[in-house]
């Protein structure tokens, strides 16, 4: 999926805000849905919004639109603007107590690579695969990059950094544990491929567009070449009776 870079402009990312990072993250990700009554935002919509003027947050390092790709509103040079305070944190989830123990010097959002918000409403517009595949790529890749290993002690979601205000952030609490399995599992199969590769997802993913392309054009030639043939043969065809039409009349 494709994401461009529209930065935002108003330095409401970073701590102090619009500096970079004092701090190396401990964790990979924090994921968010963005909640909005539907209509449900488009990821520029939500950059667009981030980048207000006088903005206090929220803002995040990227936004996903419904049908993937979106927006990556700054670099993860800087930390993100999406976590909030901490609310009865689930320490008993791998690496949030880690994180607990972070925050007691540094800002919550200091802790992670990335923070990513999807274009998702509750239940009425959950989190779609396209954009779950490209949550575990960003993982896989900010992996590779940061040396932070993918597990659950690396993977996090809102409701598990503030289980008051955002229970079912960025999917419904019954089934979160089952979802986020899916996605390190997936994160952790891309990484692999990529290392294997030695490219960076994103050029991974050209190369497979570049050779879809090349396959789709050698198919329309071969198409052309077939047509051709076929029109060549109804011609051969038609002499061949205008011939025989011709002989029959001469022997007659």
């Amino acid at each position: 999926m494709t994401f461009q870079d529209v930065y935002l402009t108003n330095g409401a990312y970073g701590y102090p805000g619009g500096q970079s990072r004092r701090v190396s993250p401990i964790a990979l990700i924090c994921i968010h849905q963005t909640g909005n009554s539907p209509p449900v935002a488009t990821a520029r919509e939500e950059r667009d919004y981030a980048n207000r003027a006088g903005s206090t947050g929220p803002s995040a390092h990227t936004y996903v639109d419904r049908a993937g790709g979106g927006v990556h509103a700054y670099s993860t040079a800087y930390a993100g603007w999406s976590n909030g305070v901490l609310r009865s944190p689930k320490t008993t989830v791998p690496g949030i107590q880690a994180v607990v123990d972070f925050a007691a010097k540094w800002n919550p959002n200091e802790a992670y690579v990335r923070e990513v918000e999807c274009c998702a409403y509750l239940t009425s517009y959950p989190i779609t695969n396209d954009q779950e595949e490209d949550i575990a790529s960003l993982i896989a890749q900010d992996s590779i990059d940061s040396g932070i290993p993918i597990s659950r002690a690396t993977v996090h979601l809102h409701s598990d950094i503030d289980s008051v205000n955002r229970p079912n952030d960025p999917v419904p609490a019954a089934g979160a544990e089952a979802w986020v399995a899916a996605i390190i599992s997936r994160a952790n199969t891309i990484k692999a491929a990529l290392v294997e590769s030695g490219m960076t997802w994103q050029e991974l993913l050209a190369a497979l567009d570049a050779e879809y392309q090349k396959v789709v054009a050698e198919r329309d030639q071969y198409k052309a070449q077939a047509e051709k043939a076929e029109a060549d043969l109804r011609v051969a065809k038609d002499k061949a009776h205008q011939i025989e039409v011709l002989a029959n009349e001469i022997q007659g």
